[in-house]
């Protein structure tokens, strides 16, 4: 028998043949794998936005978010015709907080100098003396209502001659500052 080679040109042909198809199937295998990287990619990302997007509903849930409530009513700033006169309102606006409350003002300051009345900032130092629930009614009260005014430090203790008692009153000192414009 004898074997009989076939032509070169024809072996050429057929080696670029199987080379092309063999290029065919890798790149059809590459296309294939993008494709599902590509699919996986937005399947996690679209779970983490459902997560986030639970665990803010479960959040605003838990904190009882509902904006059914008016903002409160009044001016956002101090009003007065001078820095004294808004002072002294803020200082009026304050004693009121602190008594209905509960509480009761022992002293009050008005702080022009360090505020800032010139720039418009008049600031209070109140110290009184409160049980816990009333402080915290003071500050949600300070904090909530209007004028805007910021609570700009805290200081508690027990009060003198209060320290054995289950329920003690706190001396309270209170920074408090708010913006101020003249009336008109």
């Amino acid at each position: 028998m004898s074997v009989q080679r076939l032509p070169i040109a024809f072996e050429r042909k057929t080696a670029l043949a199987t080379l092309a198809y063999a290029a065919a199937i890798a790149a059809l295998l590459a296309i294939g794998f993008g494709a599902c990287a590509t699919l996986w990619q937005s399947w996690t990302d679209y779970s983490s936005a459902a997560a986030n997007l639970e665990h803010l509903r479960a959040h605003k849930a838990l904190a009882g978010m509902h904006f059914t409530k008016q903002p409160p009513a009044g001016s956002a700033y101090i009003e007065g015709q001078t820095a004294t006169v808004a002072g002294a309102a803020l200082q009026q606006r304050i004693g009121a907080i602190v008594s209905e409350a509960g509480g009761a003002v022992v002293s009050s300051e008005i702080d022009l100098r360090a505020a800032g009345a010139d720039n418009g900032r008049i600031a209070l130092v109140v110290s009184c003396d409160l049980d816990q629930n009333a402080l915290q009614r003071t500050l949600y009260e300070i904090e909530a209502g209007m004028p805007v005014l910021t609570m700009d430090r805290l200081t508690a203790q027990t009060a003198p001659g209060d320290e054995k008692s289950p329920a003690p009153r706190l001396r309270a000192q209170l920074a408090i500052s708010g913006q101020w414009r003249a009336a008109q």
